[in-house]
């Protein structure tokens, strides 16, 4: 049995385990919708996510979160996105919002519709990377620390796997 070295956070996903410095800026992304706006029925694409430090996951994302999902939210088994939220009710939507509003982790959007203009020459993926970019500047303009390296987290399409990347 191998240790982690000291001081080192491990993030249990799915699929794989990251062991990451309490001090790794950790972005959680997920996307929805086809990149091209090839879906009739739903013409969006769109990045959500958020950055938050390593030591800070369980007070503010994990266990409010864990509430959040047992009271309003029961019936979504796997995904912390759940496609059943198309459905929500006010209570839900409100209970999000909520959720949102009350942490202290950086929210990144990035909604995307046929209206939208993106630079010339840019993919709509590609376009992601310059709002993580801006809210990292505005966090850390207000933070006492500085990250010591970078984790990237995506929830693959199934809802059941993660896959993550720590950048050193």
């Amino acid at each position: 049995m191998t240790s982690k070295p000291p001081g080192t956070i491990e993030w249990m996903m799915p699929v794989n385990l990251l062991t990451v410095h309490p001090h790794c800026l950790m972005i959680f992304v997920d996307e929805t919708g086809h990149e091209e706006l090839s879906d009739p029925k739903y013409p969006v694409f769109g990045f959500g996510g958020c950055m938050v430090f390593a030591a800070a996951i369980d007070q503010q994302i994990r266990e409010p979160w864990r509430q959040l999902k047992s009271e309003y939210f029961w019936f979504c088994r796997y995904s912390t996105a759940c496609a059943a939220l198309r459905n929500a009710t006010p209570e839900q939507i409100g209970a999000i919002g909520l959720f949102f509003r009350q942490q202290r982790f950086v929210g990144l959007r990035l909604r995307v519709t046929a209206k939208s203009a993106i630079p010339s020459g840019m993919r709509l993926f590609e376009v992601f990377p310059n709002v993580v970019r801006k809210r990292w500047q505005e966090l850390a303009s207000r933070s006492p620390i500085d990250p010591v390296e970078m984790a990237l987290i995506h929830e693959a399409s199934n809802g059941r796997s993660t896959v993550g990347k720590v950048f050193r």
